[in-house]
């Protein structure tokens, strides 16, 4: 068992990244704690559309072997001026 959760990235999100740069008034307003350990990444299959990043932390509930790891949900907003 692990305590593990993924935050998913869509590949929209990432294209924009990957062509316009990132925005520099883009914040995490809901993200993960400190101290979180990325641990891999994987898609669900070659029609994905979302990329998921595994972190591990020790606030996140045991996962078991084999078990869908449970979804993070993270907030990206603008900083206000």
């Amino acid at each position: 068992m692990s305590r593990q959760m993924r935050v998913g990235i869509s590949g929209d999100f990432m294209a924009s990244i990957l062509t316009l740069g990132v925005d520099p008034g883009l914040r995490v307003i809901k993200g993960l704690p400190p101290g979180a350990r990325y641990v891999r990444c994987f898609d669900d299959g070659p029609k994905a559309s979302t990329i998921w990043l595994a972190f591990e932390h020790e606030s996140f509930e045991e996962v078991r072997s084999g078990a869908p790891i449970p979804i993070l949900e993270v907030v990206i907003g603008r900083r206000l001026q």
